[in-house]
């Protein structure tokens, strides 16, 4: 019956980074001290899985292909919401920031370069879908399932990225401004929408009545590679960041705000009707008169009747793009900040996020808290780290969801990041 559910909808249950630039202060005796730096590099690697329903536990089995327990699915069933959701995101990445005396005859510029590998991916699903794709339709008998909504978009690309910044200096006030223009280059993709999926399975299981519109797109399947070019598009980031008389902190930023137009080996499936599956008529299989010449192809017995209508063409697809602000303030000499904040994310089937923000500086470290909900989680706690080694070397570590570590199975969400910048 599995084979049946995931021949209708494939139902496959799977941080944007800002343009980085040079961090140009360091810790020195409880304050601050600007230095001038030319030159800096930076190396990035992120990851975060979060959910609000699947565990940490059952995502990892799922992934590895491993064997699922009715404990597992017992775990995240107790989470399940109507509507719930998933998201998660690797990307590593690479900086160069240049600092010169003065840009198109302006002073305090900047200009960087960088290249990012990103995956992602995000869904939204219902109760029954999960429900039905991992435990089967025994418990449906003589009732609808209702699959979808569903969505799921599983992306891979490379980013190629160069930008400017520039600081401006008002009386007691600084402003930086950054703008960056990204060449995408689209190496995987699977995309799956159904705005409606219900499936009633008869009193004794003789039949199944289906109810569904899906659509699908699928890069080349020949070429999933790292490397592989699949379609090209351009991204955008924007930022914006005052600091006043030393006590005020605001931020807005834009990032990934772009697109990726996939070429003509992309497969596009759709299908909007209803239709009762009987089964398979096993006749000839149980026939041991003759040989038997014929064989059961039950994607093919499926896809007849529903997935039909498969072709070949380019498709665009909008990339998920974060949208954040954030405002905090000095408390106490410069040691203390605290403040709140927001984000959402476009074309990503995320929630509103949003959080309180806190850090402290002593000599040449720093630590930041945060508490948010929304997101593709509920609540999160983050804490980083950060080590100055003078003015040269930097080192930032942390995770956006430190309470997954308490209970690292049967929580729904994990991270992780490190941050390494060089500055000469």
């Amino acid at each position: 019956m599995k084979h049946i559910l995931t021949s209708l909808v494939i139902l496959s249950l799977f941080l944007s980074a800002r343009a980085q630039t040079v961090d140009t202060t360091v810790r020195n005796n409880d304050r601050y001290v600007i230095r001038k730096i030319k030159n800096s590099i930076i190396v990035a690697s992120d990851f975060y899985f979060a959910s609000n329903a699947i565990t940490n536990e059952l995502a990892k089995t799922y992934f590895l292909n491993g064997f699922i327990t009715d404990e597992m699915k017992d775990g995240v069933s107790k989470h399940l919401n109507d509507k719930n959701r998933l998201g998660g995101d690797f990307t590593t990445e690479l900086y160069f920031t240049n600092k010169p005396d003065s840009m198109f005859g302006c002073t305090n510029m900047l200009w960087f370069v960088g290249v990012k590998n990103i995956n992602h991916i995000n869904s939204e699903f219902t109760r029954d879908l999960f429900e039905v794709y991992f435990r089967g339709n025994k418990n449906y008998i003589g009732k609808d399932a209702t699959l979808g909504e569903f969505n799921l978009l599983s992306l891979k690309y490379q980013q190629l990225q160069f930008g400017l910044g520039k600081t401006l200096k008002k009386d007691s006030a600084v402003f930086d401004f950054r703008a960056a223009l990204g060449f995408n280059m689209g190496q995987q993709l699977v995309r799956i929408h159904s705005p409606k999926a219900d499936v009633y399975t008869a009193d004794i299981g003789e039949y199944l009545d289906v109810n569904a519109k899906v659509e699908i797109h699928n890069s080349d399947s020949l070429h999933k590679k790292l490397g592989s070019f699949n379609g090209f598009g351009f991204s955008t980031d924007l930022y914006f960041a005052a600091d006043l008389k030393k006590k005020h902190y605001f931020s807005l930023s834009i990032s990934n705000l772009g697109f990726i137009k996939w070429n003509n080996q992309s497969t596009e499936l759709n299908a909007d009707s209803s239709f009762r599956f009987n089964g398979i008529d096993v006749t000839q299989v149980l026939n041991f008169a003759d040989t038997i010449k014929s064989t059961i192809n039950v994607d093919s017995t499926l896809r007849q009747p529903f997935l039909s209508k498969r072709k070949y063409n380019s498709t665009t697809l909008f990339l998920p793009a974060k949208i954040e602000v954030l405002y905090m303030r000095t408390i106490r000499d410069n040691k203390i900040r605290a403040g709140i904040g927001a984000s959402y994310m476009l074309n990503a089937d995320y929630f509103p996020e949003v959080y309180l923000k806190g850090d402290y500086s002593w000599k040449n470290n720093r630590i930041t808290l945060r508490l948010s909900y929304g997101g593709y989680t509920t609540f999160g706690t983050a804490i980083y780290y950060k080590h100055y080694f003078g003015a040269r070397y930097n080192i930032s570590f942390g995770s956006n969801y430190i309470n997954a570590l308490f209970n690292p199975d049967k929580g729904v969400s994990e991270s992780a990041r490190v941050t390494i910048t060089g500055n000469f």
